[in-house]
C-alpha cells in the first residue's frame, strides 16, 4: 500500500513539473502591450508559386479579448492575460488575423476562391472571414467573394477568423459580438497556415502559406509578470 501511495504522489508531482500554466500579466499600461504581439522572424516572410503569385507577410492583427467565462489562473493553457481590475474579467492576449500581400506577377489573372480555402490558426480550423461582413455571416461559404488579381496587380488583404461569437452581457460587461482569435502562447508555438484554392486559366488548384511563429516579446513578459 505504501508503494501505491508513493507511486501516486510521484505521478502527482511530475503532473505538477509538466503544468503549464497561464501566465497573467499586470502593471501600468500592460492592457495596451498586446500591440507588441508580432512574428518571431523580423523579417517579412514571403513564397513565389509557379503559378506566379507572391503571398507575404509582415504584420498581423494582435487583440485582447474578455473572457469573462474564462478562469484564466486554473487553465493550463499558457496564455497570456490581465485583468481589467483586481477580481474582475480576464482579457486574453491572441491574434485575430493576419494581413497578407498579394502580387501576381504574371500574365495571367489569378482568383483565389475563398469559399473552398481555409486559415488555420491556434484551435481554429475554418473558413476565413473578411473585412465588409457582417458578423452573422462568419462561417457561411456562399457569404465569401472571390479574390481577383489582374496580371501584374498588388493587393493588401487582412485575413481573420471566423470564430466569432455573440456574448450576453452582465453586470460589468456589455452585450455585443466576440471577434474571433487564437491565443498567443508563451513557447511561441502559434502559427498561421492558409490553405488557398487558386484558380488560373479555369484550372484549380489547393496552395499552402505558412506564417512564421507569433510571440508575446519575453521582456514584456518578464516586467508585466504578475509572480515577479
Amino acid at each position: 500500500m505504501k508503494k501505491v501511495v508513493a507511486f501516486l504522489m510521484l505521478v502527482a508531482c511530475l503532473a505538477l513539473v509538466n503544468d503549464v500554466q497561464a501566465m497573467r500579466l499586470k502593471g501600468d499600461g500592460v492592457s495596451d502591450t498586446y500591440k507588441y504581439i508580432r512574428y518571431v522572424q523580423d523579417e517579412p516572410y514571403s513564397n513565389l508559386y509557379e503559378n506566379n503569385l507572391k503571398i507575404s507577410t509582415e504584420n498581423l492583427y494582435p487583440c485582447a479579448i474578455p473572457e469573462w467565462r474564462l478562469k484564466c489562473d486554473l487553465e493550463n493553457s499558457g496564455w497570456y492575460y490581465y485583468k481589467k481590475r483586481m477580481g474582475g474579467t480576464p482579457c486574453v492576449f491572441g491574434v485575430k488575423g493576419i494581413a497578407l500581400n498579394l502580387e501576381n506577377l504574371g500574365e495571367d489573372v489569378i482568383v483565389i476562391k475563398w469559399n473552398e480555402s481555409l486559415i488555420q490558426l491556434g484551435d481554429y480550423n475554418g473558413l476565413p472571414f473578411f473585412v465588409g461582413m457582417r458578423y452573422s455571416d462568419a462561417g457561411k461559404p456562399d457569404k465569401l467573394v472571390n479574390t481577383i488579381l489582374p496580371p501584374f496587380s498588388k493587393l493588401k488583404l487582412p485575413v481573420f477568423l471566423a470564430n466569432v461569437e455573440w456574448r450576453n452581457g452582465d453586470t460589468f460587461n456589455s452585450s455585443g459580438w466576440k471577434d474571433g482569435y487564437a491565443p498567443v502562447k508563451e513557447d511561441k508555438s502559434l502559427q498561421g497556415l492558409l490553405c488557398m484554392k487558386i484558380e488560373v486559366n479555369g484550372e484549380s488548384k489547393y496552395y499552402t502559406f505558412r506564417t512564421p511563429h507569433i510571440e508575446y516579446p519575453d521582456q514584456l513578459a518578464v516586467h508585466y509578470s504578475a509572480d515577479k
